[in-house]
């Protein structure tokens, strides 16, 4: 890979390991490599890749000695990505990976229950500092539901399935930091604002 290219999009996102759905994840195991340069350069013309610009604009991160663009970035990427590809949830997904990448790299401990920090700073900055991005809406929609210390995708579509259904917000904290673990139906009564002891749960 030239020092003036990086790879972009789907194929950063792999290559950093952050959730992708299953099709996006397969079509980057099979098909061709996305690769951007500087604007100035123009689009990478070559057979098995698809060609992006605007490197300029993107912070780049080395990845086992391969240039990728940054998590951030790639974010981004992915939303500016044509229209059905990724979901709004999928959006959230990634972005809560990033988060917790960026906030882990960061090395500053997040308050419980807060709604910013490094990552989302990160994603809000790379968002802004594009020029009219396809996708922009949807990003932002995504960003207000990003939130820091998500532990896995799992989580994530969890958290995302009772804000969709007009259940109030349940943090990581709500579930893991009390003194015991607690089951599915307590967790589901927790999201409900429910005093699980009050419930027949055997």
């Amino acid at each position: 890979m030239p020092s003036d290219r990086a790879y972009s999009h789907v194929t950063s996102a792999v290559l950093q390991s952050l959730p992708l759905p299953s099709f996006l994840e397969e079509e980057a195991a099979t098909g061709p490599l996305h690769v951007i340069a500087r604007t100035s350069d123009g689009r990478v013309v070559r057979k098995g890749c698809v060609g992006h610009r605007g490197l300029e604009l993107r912070s780049t991160i080395d990845v086992d000695g391969v240039r990728a663009v940054g998590p951030a970035d790639t974010w981004v990427d992915l939303g500016e990505l044509r229209r059905g590809r990724l979901t709004l949830d999928d959006l959230v997904v990634v972005g809560d990976a990033v988060v917790a990448r960026i906030d882990h790299e960061s090395g500053v401990e997040v308050p419980s229950g807060s709604h910013t920090s490094s990552g989302t700073r990160a994603l809000l900055q790379a968002l802004h500092a594009r020029v009219r991005p396809r996708g922009k809406v949807l990003l932002s929609q995504a960003l207000e539901l990003i939130r820091p210390r998500v532990r896995s995708p799992m989580e994530s579509r969890a958290r995302l399935m009772f804000v969709h259904a007009g259940v109030r917000e349940l943090f990581a904290e709500d579930v893991y930091r009390r003194p015991r673990r607690v089951g599915t139906m307590e967790a589901v009564a927790l999201m409900l604002g429910l005093d699980p002891s009050t419930l027949m749960i055997t």
